[in-house]
């Protein structure tokens, strides 16, 4: 896990992948994510296509480039922190970052994790 948050903190941007209701695809730049209590995150504000698209369906890919043209994609289930006290403990735990409101953002855990980082001819394959 703190692989792969490496790997996206040197990046700095990756791209998350989803879904619409009519099961087109949709990827737009992100920059959230946090490890907080031996679990991965990742954060969206609300109302926003992105978020009415992964609370429908909860699979969604990560994907970005990094240094020496390796790459890494990350696929997992995306599970919404419902508890507004837990996503305010969450977000109140990023240090140095910008402050994000537990009431109009939400938290969403990545599960069933399969990271694999793409690296010339080798593969690295990272599973929570």
């Amino acid at each position: 896990m703190n692989e792969v948050m490496q790997f996206l903190n040197d990046a700095g941007v990756y791209y998350i992948a989803s879904v619409d209701a009519d099961g087109k695809p949709h990827a737009r730049p992100f920059g959230s994510r946090i490890i907080y209590q031996d679990k991965f995150y990742i954060f969206m504000g609300f109302p926003k296509a992105v978020y009415d698209q992964v609370m429908a369906n909860p699979y969604v890919q990560l994907v970005t480039m990094g240094k020496d043209r390796a790459w890494i994609r990350i696929s997992a289930t995306a599970t919404p922190v419902l508890d507004v006290d837990k996503r305010t403990e969450i977000l109140d735990s990023r240090v140095g970052a910008r402050p994000a409101n537990a009431a109009e953002s939400m938290v969403f855990e990545l599960t069933e994790v399969t990271a694999i980082i793409y690296g010339g001819e080798e593969q690295t394959v990272i599973t929570w």
